[in-house]
């Protein structure tokens, strides 16, 4: 494991917490934390490619967002000039 960690604090199910304690007594995994790191480990190697999907939509959304904020800009100044040639 890497020396960059951030603590969080979790609520657990009584049941799950005696769950994990039993595979710590049963000397499956050295503590609490290790079997909570392994199950996020596992569920975010599940939830990889569906997490990696929604990430890359969000950033095409945010994409197609700036430009239609820059086609707007450029819209708003065609008009501005539109109104000066119309005024003249």
């Amino acid at each position: 494991m890497g020396t960059d960690t951030k603590r969080i604090t979790v609520r657990a199910p009584v049941r799950d917490v005696e769950f994990m304690d039993a595979l710590v007594e049963a000397g499956e995994y050295p503590s609490r934390t290790a079997v909570v790191r392994r199950a996020i480990r596992e569920f975010l190697r599940d939830k990889g490619p569906e997490l990696e999907e929604a990430v890359e939509s969000q950033q095409s959304l945010t994409q197609a967002l700036q430009q239609m904020e820059q086609m707007q800009e450029q819209i708003e100044a065609q008009k501005e000039l539109l109104e000066k040639f119309v005024q003249q």
